[in-house]
C-alpha cells in the first residue's frame, strides 16, 4: 500500500515531519459508523413492542444487523430499536422510538465505530506520515439523526478539536469530512463561536458533500430502491425502505427547493413521477402522505426540511476547500410503474440519470460557492471521473488517477498550513 502512494504523498508534504503536520479529524460518511444501543433494567418498554422483542438488559450491543443480514424476527425487532419519533417536547426534536433506550457511538476520537476505514482512508493518510492517535483522529456520529438534534456530538466534537490542538503544540485543526460528513461538520462550525474558530480551525475539507440533497435515500425511503438492483418486493429493499423511514436523517437529504438548477431543485423539475402525478423539490410533504407516511414521518420531514444548516446555509466561518467528482451517470430522477396507493405495486420502472459522482448530482457540489467572499479562503476543484467518496481512497498504482490527484491537493493544502 505504501509504494507509489507512499512516494507521492511524502513528495506532497515536503517531507515534514510528524510532529509539524496540520492534525486532521475525519467526519466519515454514515455507511461506515457503528452504533450501540442499549436497554437498562429498569426500562418499561411500550406494549406495542412485540413479546419476541425483549433485548438483553443493561448490555451495550450493536443497532445495525449483524452479517449475513438475518430474516424473520430478528429484523422485526432491530427496526424498533434503530427508529426515532419527532418530539417537539425533547430540547433534541428527537426521541428513540422505544422509550430509555440509550446509543452511543463507540471511541469517539478513534475509529473503533468505523471499521471500514481501516482498509481505505486510514491507510492513505497513515502512508503520508499521520499517525493515528496523534496526528489523525475521526468524529463518528449517529448518523440517524442531524446534527441539530445531537448536542452531544457537538460537545464531544469541541473538546476533540481542543485537546488534538493542545496535544500538537497549538497548532490548528483541519476537518475532513466526507459524503454525509460535510452536513455534520457544517452543522458543528455553525454553533462554535467564531473567536473559537478562529484560534483552532486551519481548514474545513469536505469531499463529495451533499448540501443540496441527493435522490439516492429518497429513493429507498420510497421504494427500497438498491444499486445491486433487487426487487422492489424482495426482504433486503423491504428492510432498507423501513430503515430509510423510521430515521432523521433520510428526510435531511430531501433535494432542496431552489431557482438555481446549478445549485439547487427548480420547482419545475419533476424527481419522481407516477401514472398519477409528479413529485417537485415543492412536494415533499405531499409525497410523505401519498407513500402513508403517519404524523411523525410527516413532522420529522418538516422539521429536516426546515432545519437550518442545510436550510439556511450560513458560512461555515472558516477556510474551505470542497472536492468533487464530476462526469459520472448519477440519478437524478424517477418513475413508478403506479402510484404509491395501497393497491399500487410501487415498483420503480426507471432511475433517470445526469452529472455527477455516481452518487452526489453535480448541483449539490456547487452550493457553497456562496460562501466565496465571505470572509474565509473559498476553493472548490472538480476532478473528472472521480467516484463519489474516493478521494482520500487514493490509487496506490496510478499517481494520475483522479482521486490520487484530489488526495494530493489535499495534502498540500494541509502542508501549507503546518
Amino acid at each position: 500500500m505504501r509504494g507509489v502512494l507512499g512516494l507521492w504523498a511524502a513528495a506532497a508534504l515536503g517531507g515534514i515531519g510528524t510532529g509539524t503536520k496540520t492534525p486532521v479529524i475525519l467526519i466519515p460518511g454514515f455507511p461506515t459508523i457503528e452504533v450501540d444501543f442499549l436497554v437498562p433494567s429498569d426500562c418499561q418498554l411500550p406494549s406495542t413492542l412485540p413479546p419476541m422483542c425483549q433485548p438483553a438488559r443493561d448490555v451495550w450491543a450493536p443497532l445495525w444487523l449483524p452479517q449475513p443480514t438475518p430474516v424473520g424476527v430478528e429484523v422485526t425487532c432491530w427496526i424498533q430499536y434503530m427508529g426515532v419519533v419527532f418530539n417537539t417536547s425533547s430540547p433534541t426534536q428527537f426521541s428513540p422510538s422505544v422509550p430509555c433506550l440509550q446509543t452511543r457511538v463507540r471511541d469517539f476520537g478513534g475509529f473503533g465505530a468505523m471499521p471500514k476505514l481501516n482498509k481505505t482512508v486510514l491507510p492513505a493518510f497513515e502512508a503520508a506520515g499521520y499517525v493515528v492517535g496523534k496526528t489523525l483522529f475521526g468524529a463518528p456520529y449517529d448518523w440517524r439523526l442531524p446534527p441539530s438534534a445531537q448536542p452531544e456530538f457537538v460537545a464531544d466534537f469541541k473538546s476533540l478539536v481542543e485537546n488534538v490542538s493542545a496535544a500538537n503544540g497549538g497548532r490548528k485543526v483541519a476537518l475532513v469530512s466526507v459524503s454525509y460528513g460535510p452536513g455534520y461538520a457544517l452543522g458543528f462550525l455553525h454553533r462554535m463561536p467564531q473567536s473559537w474558530k478562529d484560534d483552532h480551525i486551519a481548514w474545513f475539507v469536505a469531499e463529495s458533500p451533499g448540501w443540496s440533497g441527493f435522490l439516492g435515500p429518497i429513493l429507498v425511503y420510497i421504494s427500497g430502491y438498491l444499486e445491486d438492483g433487487s426487487n422492489a418486493t424482495s426482504f433486503a429493499t423491504q428492510v432498507a425502505r423501513s430503515v430509510a423511514q423510521e430515521t432523521a436523517s433520510v428526510p435531511w437529504t430531501f433535494p432542496l427547493l431552489g431557482n438555481d438548477p446549478n445549485t439547487s431543485w427548480p420547482s419545475t423539475e419533476v424527481l419522481f413521477s407516477t401514472e398519477k402525478r409528479n413529485y417537485t423539490a415543492r412536494d415533499y410533504e405531499s409525497l410523505v402522505t401519498d407513500l402513508g407516511g403517519g404524523p411523525n414521518q410527516l413532522a420529522t420531514a418538516r422539521a429536516m426540511a426546515a432545519d437550518p444548516d442545510l436550510h439556511e446555509f450560513a458560512p461555515p466561518g472558516v477556510d474551505t476547500f470542497v472536492a468533487c467528482g464530476i462526469g459520472l451517470s448519477t440519478p437524478v430522477g424517477a418513475s413508478y410503474r403506479t402510484g404509491f396507493g395501497v393497491n399500487d405495486d410501487w415498483v420503480l420502472h426507471e432511475v433517470r440519470m445526469g452529472a455527477g459522482d455516481g452518487v452526489m448530482p453535480s448541483r449539490t457540489c456547487g452550493r457553497g460557492a456562496a460562501w466565496a467572499g465571505a470572509g474565509h479562503k473559498y476553493t472548490m476543484k472538480v476532478y473528472q471521473g472521480m467516484s463519489h467518496a474516493s478521494c482520500i481512497h487514493p490509487n496506490s498504482t496510478d499517481p494520475f488517477a483522479p482521486n490520487s490527484i484530489c488526495f494530493r491537493d489535499v495534502l498540500q493544502l494541509l502542508n501549507a498550513k503546518a
